[in-house]
């Protein structure tokens, strides 16, 4: 149910009016610039379009906005609207700037851009962005100068100047007039290209509008729908929401696209309450998280839940360190193995275990996320519903330790007889993955030797002692087997870095010389083999087979 909503004021504006006529700014917990060049293109091409079919208007959707400090407002709903309408008019003014028409150019400069104080003469922004995107926006829009984007926000940004810029030339290359075709443009956005403007007095009102404006029907973010849901719900406790969810955000941009916080939000919950789908996710929050003060707790969660997060993505962190080699280790796996669906059960272990019970975990997960790649039994939906389900019983510490993870598991997990098989029969297509496999049974056959091979960096090479494409140097092996045979892990080895196979297609005999300067013992073993053939690539990938079921334990 919708609270009382006071004082609240409802008109239509021109969006290129409503830029100069207030002075604008994105809250910091606001997401990043989020459209991309599809958007931008689409935006230009409908103004365009209704320029040219003499339209009356073109309406260009609602903008909530708040009172803020200094008679500046605060923008709720709209500001991907607002900041891509000023990126084109900056464009305008940096073309006139170039043509050397400075007059026009200051005057679009200080009624839609920026003014300067006549008392400090300082410039002020008409639009400023949230505090990721702002120094950028500032540099690149309003000041044009040559800005290297470091955020994938920024890069949008970019790519919105360029689309614009492009439009720009395009109308004065296709007009006899071109400042004329710019202001016609210019008066089309001040006057014509149509907002609705929702002034509302309480910021808490300001969230409830916007809600009820999208109603979850339109395409909008998870995060946007549930940021502005908790604001909304905290009523007195809004600053301490704002402050959490400021925070968060800008832990997980830090590493990734502002799109994946939804993905964050998503792990994060089911690691509390089992799978939960993308699509579900907003009504089950909904569903418990009902007054000010769970709001405040579950966003305080998702902040301090957003720095193991973060850590999960960087095996450098210190606090991996701080849990010592074999848990950074087995982050680092992790991340080579690229495989998300563990994550709520990592983020909940790290939640509720103990440090010695997570430096016992962690290496357990890696050899279970390894025997389900390689069997192949448990796809993507099998996989996080499994470490979804057991991560909720983490929570409720049903589970509290390694060993009692195991003992939930064990019967969901691929047992040492069938990982065997599997790994006696795998073809292996993604590169990184055989890379990760071969290097880890190196490592581990030969773990005090002089060359040790880094699992932390793509330092070894893969090579296919069978090549794909084997031609006249293999005469003894048909192109067909070739093709069934050669991305068997059996037919898969190593190479340091420093050597170097030239010849892709050399006859095994030569190939086998280079083997033989290899500091790597699977790799160097091979030169002592007669003839390479489909039964000696079994002999060897059974061999490899016996040793990963050694690395890849089951238990803790």
């Amino acid at each position: 149910m919708l609270g009382s909503i006071e004082r609240i004021d409802v008109h239509l504006d021109g969006i290129g009016h409503l830029i100069s006529d207030r002075k604008i700014e994105v809250p910091a917990y606001q997401r990043s610039f989020a459209w991309e060049i599809d958007q931008i293109t689409d935006l230009l091409r409908d103004i365009s379009d209704a320029i040219r079919a003499n339209s009356p208007e073109y309406f260009l959707g609602t903008i909530v906005l708040t009172p803020a400090e200094n008679d500046k407002v605060h923008v709720i709903d709209g500001q991907q609207r607002i900041a891509s309408t000023l990126i084109f008019i900056a464009q305008v003014r940096n073309y006139l700037r170039a043509r050397g028409d400075a007059e026009r150019a200051e005057t679009i400069q200080a009624e839609y851009i920026a003014r300067r104080d006549r008392r400090t003469l300082e410039t002020h922004a008409n639009v400023v962005l949230n505090e990721s995107d702002n120094p950028f926006f500032q540099g690149a829009i309003i000041e044009d100068t040559i800005t290297a984007p470091s955020t994938e926000a920024h890069k949008r940004i970019a790519d919105a100047k360029k689309i614009a810029g492009e439009f720009v030339q395009r109308i004065t290359d296709q007009s006899h007039e071109p400042i004329e075709a710019l202001n016609d443009w210019l008066d089309f956005i001040d006057n014509k290209a149509k907002v609705i403007v929702v002034n509302v007095s309480s910021k808490a009102n300001a969230y409830t509008i916007f809600e009820v404006l999208n109603d979850r029907g339109i395409d909008l973010s998870i995060a946007d729908l549930l940021k502005n849901y908790l604001f909304r719900i905290s009523e007195t406790r809004l600053g301490e929401v704002q402050d959490a969810w400021t925070s968060m955000r800008s832990r997980i941009e830090s590493v990734d696209n502002e799109k994946e916080i939804k993905t964050f939000i998503r792990h994060v919950w089911s690691s509390k309450y089992g799978l939960t789908r993308e699509r579900e996710l907003y009504d089950r929050i909904k569903e418990r998280v009902t007054g000010r003060q769970q709001a405040v707790d579950f966003s305080v969660e998702l902040n301090n839940s957003a720095a193991d997060y973060v850590a999960l993505q960087n095996p450098g962190n210190p606090k991996w360190r701080a849990l010592g080699s074999a848990t950074q280790d087995a982050i680092y796996a992790l991340a080579e193995l690229r495989v998300t669906q563990s994550r709520p059960l990592i983020l909940a272990i790290l939640r509720k275990f103990t440090d010695a019970e997570i430096r016992r975990a962690l290496p357990m997960l890696v050899s279970w996320t390894v025997r389900f790649l390689i069997g192949g039994s448990g796809g993507s939906g099998t996989l996080e519903n499994l470490f979804s389900s057991t991560a909720e019983k983490v929570s409720t510490e049903e589970i509290a330790t390694a060993r009692q993870l195991y003992e939930a598991t064990r019967a969901t997990l691929p047992t040492d007889a069938t990982f065997r098989e599997a790994f006696s029969n795998a073809s292996v297509a993604k590169n990184y993955l055989a890379r990760f496999y071969l290097r880890s049974i190196a490592s581990h056959d030969n773990p005090e030797g002089e060359y040790r091979i880094s699992q932390h960096h793509d330092d070894v090479n893969l090579e296919h002692i069978l090549p794909q494409n084997p031609g006249e140097n293999w005469s003894n092996i048909s192109a067909e087997d070739a093709t069934n045979w050669y991305k068997r892990l059996g037919n898969l080895t190593i190479m340091d870095s420093a050597l170097n196979v030239a010849a892709a297609n050399a006859s095994f005999d030569e190939k086998k010389k280079i083997y033989a300067q290899s500091q790597i013992e699977i790799t160097r073993s091979l030169s002592e083999v007669k003839e390479w053939t489909l039964d000696a690539i079994q002999v060897r990938q059974n061999e490899l087979a016996d040793k990963a079921v050694k690395l890849w334990k089951l238990t803790p």
